[in-house]
């Protein structure tokens, strides 16, 4: 039966409860709430009241009829406000009780709650311990989320010795959760960062390189190794965590390679031998369980554990997951097995550069073949496809493309090439795609994994990757193993409809956590985050020259009109350092290009996120650029959009200027290009794109508040197809859909109490 959508009044919502987000998923909670507990119903007056559309479920939409004849003379909005004010009521009585509802807990608030924001949230998250549910526990930038999920992970841990796992999307966020904990008092309760092998440096390779070819190294990195790779950091959480034996960081290396490419040299645990840095991700992995401990660790290496049925750590009974709407992100990623061709041919090449290999050579006539397949890659690529499913070649197409990778799978296996770096991760994705063709053209067989051709947006370059066309067994199993309970925790869960309406509907499904554990906490809204800060955004005229464009010399021009703006706009005013969020390497470098001319002017020091380096390297190159008083600007993507805090905790809060003003010059559409969000496209269509766009933008957006008490913020929404009035004109991603999503993004900035136009 078809959804009606009918307005109705909204009763203004009492000060006893501010802070709670009364979106139309609440009012109709409301209703539920009254209709379950069967509460009294008064007279109201609703003349004055503002309006909303819902859509309401035929189940209620009935019931309210009913109510409306019963006691409301069949008149259907007042049914509507005295169920809602009935609902309200009750939720101030249980409000009024809420710190009596709290000692009754198996745990108390172990700090000084900051706002009753975050003791609301915290009494929703505790919650959870209860009884062994799946919390979705949303609250908005700086009400102090991270600190209440710590502390809850703690005081669990503690009063019952159960292993607690707190996990977050980048080791940055890790590193901050874990100060957060350690700032607590945690008494005899363990706290360890679980690092995976990647942030560390294969000291085998580096340690070869260096011997064999002195100047693939610079004199700083050659002393670093010397030294015994010793941190750079000491005071940093990951160094502090491993203890006295910390060596061997990928971000340290990273900080004193200069030009030097790093990513050959960064460990693969399951590349062979006994090494120093292999024997700090071992030790760093060994968890006592006689001990009450609360282990940090990243979404990936999570998924990773999962997928080895715990065998990196045991499994965790109680989990919290910070920044949640990325988890399924991670776990696709670590069920995918990848296969670029460019990087293929670039660790070839290397290989033969610097051995002096011929094209007779194993290695040799492995290169020929990854450009023999590149190019039969190539040659099925559509115009304007930048995915394609092996499914949809034709049969002749695939039987040449099984031959092919047979070849190069049966050549990187020789003696000859076993030994190259990173051969045995290309030859592992090479078996899964055989695999899939092979299983394309039986029939009867439903596919459990797809196989993606694709290309790079800026070159073409081809890829092929392996994976999962669903995640439920593996999120399944881990929601299964955490038997004391989920707390999925994020500012982005719940995502707004057409008519307004938040709901979580997405995230739960993308997550499938089972319907009978799942519970959903009101989200915890802070309205500073609209209050505080100016939102900048172009006129009509100036959006119309701020359209961002996909290709060639509108691209570039694009660029460089976004560079003069920032220039021009927000560098000479602005109080502190600067973030550029975006979406591409190619546009930041594009922008970062243009800006340094005027950046130098305005003695600003711009910091560009740059390929094959580490986003923590990044980072720590923009405070060091703050601290030495140069007002940085830092042009940054991918996982600065979450999670990131740039504040500055060594000063009070009016005082903190490290990061004033955020800039967001494109929404960011098609960032998660997983294999399962590709098969979500195919079954739902834009509707998970809008999505996904939408939880990322109000992300970013979060980016300029992290604490109580700071000033001078300003965030500058720059899209100027959100502002122009035209159409995306975009038949490849579907243009009515994107129109949603820029009138959606214009609803979310009315939020703001100051705006001003350019």
């Amino acid at each position: 039966m078809a959804l009606a959508a009918k307005r109705y009044p909204v009763t203004p919502i009492p000060a006893a409860l501010e802070g709670r987000s009364f979106t139309t998923e609440t009012y109709k909670q409301l209703i539920s709430l009254a209709l379950k507990e069967q509460l009294e119903l008064q007279d109201v007056d609703y003349r004055n009241y503002p309006t909303k559309v819902f859509t309401l479920s035929p189940t209620m939409d009935a019931r309210l009829r009913e109510i409306a004849l019963e006691r409301y003379e069949g008149d259907e909005k007042a049914a509507f406000v005295g169920l809602c004010e009935a609902g309200i009521r009750h939720a101030e009585e249980r409000n009024q009780e809420r710190e009596a509802a709290a000692q009754q807990l198996d745990i108390a608030i172990p700090f000084k709650a900051k706002s009753n924001l975050q003791a609301q949230y915290f009494e929703s998250v505790s919650k959870v311990l209860a009884d062994n549910r799946i919390l979705y526990a949303e609250g908005s930038t700086g009400i102090g989320k991270g600190r209440v999920l710590c502390a809850v992970g703690v005081e669990k841990a503690r009063s019952t010795k159960a292993l607690v796992a707190i996990a977050a999307p980048t080791v940055a966020t890790v590193e901050q959760l874990y100060n957060e904990a350690e700032s607590l008092g945690i008494g005899d309760v363990q706290l360890r960062i679980l690092a995976g092998a990647s942030e560390f440096v294969d000291d085998l390779l580096l340690r070869a390189a260096i011997e064999e070819w002195p100047e693939e190294a610079s004199e700083a990195v050659r002393n670093w190794v010397a030294s015994g790779a010793r941190p750079l950091h000491p005071d940093r959480p990951l160094v502090k965590s491993i203890g006295p034996g910390a060596a061997w960081l990928r971000n340290d290396l990273a900080e004193l390679a200069g030009d030097m490419d790093i990513s050959n040299y960064t460990l693969r645990f399951d590349v062979g031998a006994e090494s120093d840095s292999r024997a700090i991700v071992r030790k760093l992995r060994e968890v006592h369980g006689e001990t009450p401990t609360v282990l940090f660790c990243t979404h990936h290496l999570l998924a990773l554990a999962q997928k080895t049925q715990w065998k990196l750590f045991p499994a965790p009974s109680l989990l919290i997951v910070d920044e949640a709407h990325l988890l399924e992100q991670h776990f696709s990623l670590v069920n995918t097995r990848s296969l670029s061709m460019h990087s293929l041919r670039s660790v070839l090449a290397r290989e033969r550069r610097l051995n002096k290999l011929g094209a007779a050579s194993a290695v040799g006539r492995a290169y020929k073949q990854s450009q023999a397949l590149s190019e039969e890659l190539k040659a099925m690529r559509k115009a304007g496809d930048v995915a394609v499913e092996l499914a949809e070649l034709g049969f002749g197409q695939r039987q040449d493309l099984r031959r092919i990778t047979s070849q190069l799978a049966e050549q990187l296996k020789s003696k000859g090439c076993a030994g190259v770096p990173l051969v045995h991760g290309f030859g592992k994705a090479l078996e899964g795609v055989i695999e899939r063709l092979d299983r394309i053209d039986r029939s009867g067989e439903m596919p459990t994994h797809n196989c993606y051709l694709h290309f790079s947006r800026v070159r073409g370059f081809p890829s092929l990757s392996v994976g999962p066309v669903s995640l439920n067994m593996q999120l399944g199993a881990l929601w299964k193993a955490s038997e004391q309970g989920v707390v999925l925790a994020s500012a982005s869960l719940f995502t707004p409809s057409a008519t307004d309406e938040q709901n979580c509907d997405y995230m739960r499904a993308v997550l499938n956590t089972p319907v009978a554990r799942t519970v959903y906490a009101s989200p915890i809204i802070d309205q500073e985050i609209y209050n505080l800060p100016t939102l900048h955004v172009p006129s009509i005229e100036r959006a119309a020259r701020l359209r961002p464009a996909s290709e060639g010399d509108a691209r570039k021009q694009w660029q460089c009109d976004v560079a003069n703006f920032v220039a021009q706009e927000v560098l000479p005013t602005a109080k502190g350092g600067v973030m550029l969020l975006n979406t591409a390497y190619e546009d930041i470098e594009g922008i970062s290009q243009h800006l340094q001319a005027s950046a130098a002017q305005l003695q600003r020091e711009v910091v560009c996120m740059q390929r094959g380096t580490s986003f923590m390297s990044a980072v720590q190159a923009y405070r060091s650029a703050y601290a030495a008083g140069k007002h940085p600007i830092f042009l940054a993507l991918g996982p600065a959009w979450t999670g990131l805090d740039l504040t500055d905790s060594s000063v009070e809060a009016g005082q903190d200027f490290l990061l004033t003003d955020v800039i967001i010059p494109k929404l960011p559409v098609n960032l998660n290009a997983s294999n399962t969000m590709r098969n979500r496209f195919n079954r739902i269509g834009m509707t998970a794109v809008v999505t996904e766009a939408l939880l990322t933008f109000k992300q970013g957006l979060g980016r300029v508040i992290r604490r109580h008490g700071v000033t001078d913020r300003r965030i500058w929404v720059l899209d100027g197809r959100v502002f122009d009035g035209q159409p995306w004109n975009d038949k490849k991603n579907g243009s009515v859909a994107l129109i949603q999503l820029t009138a959606t993004v214009r609803r979310m900035l009315k939020s703001y109490l100051k705006v001003v136009l350019h």
